[in-house]
């Protein structure tokens, strides 16, 4: 009894999940602003096409300025990259570097860059 109350139950959720589906964001159509509050969405590429509206360099830098703040990450820079790139009209980055360094200087115990070439796609 319980192997087909166990069937049943999982056949039941198998006719649920079948009702979901997935869906996929068309970041072609995702604007600046919607950018701004959805940096994940904003595509990089190797190089900026031929077509595309440039809207110049951009870049970010990131700094632990206390022993017990966050440490700054790779991916900390790019996020906070794509949201300076979308604040300056932007919907697409190429040309993008970013990566971090312990070195300590008189501001920073670490730092996290990033940088890269803001445009808008057509």
């Amino acid at each position: 009894m319980r192997i087909i109350s166990s069937a049943a139950a999982g056949i039941a959720a198998l006719l649920v999940l079948a009702g979901c589906s997935v869906t996929t964001v068309d970041t072609h159509s995702l604007t600046a602003s919607d950018l701004v509050t959805k940096p994940e969405y904003m595509g990089i590429y190797p190089k900026v096409p031929k077509d595309a509206k440039v809207i110049g360099p951009v870049s970010v830098q990131l700094c632990q300025l206390k022993l017990k703040d966050k440490v700054p990450t790779g991916d900390d820079a790019l996020r906070a990259l794509k949201i300076a790139a979308a604040q300056r009209g932007a919907t697409a980055l190429a040309d993008v570097s970013f990566g971090t360094s312990a070195e300590e200087t008189n501001d920073c115990h670490s730092t996290a860059r990033a940088s890269g070439t803001a445009y808008v796609h057509n």
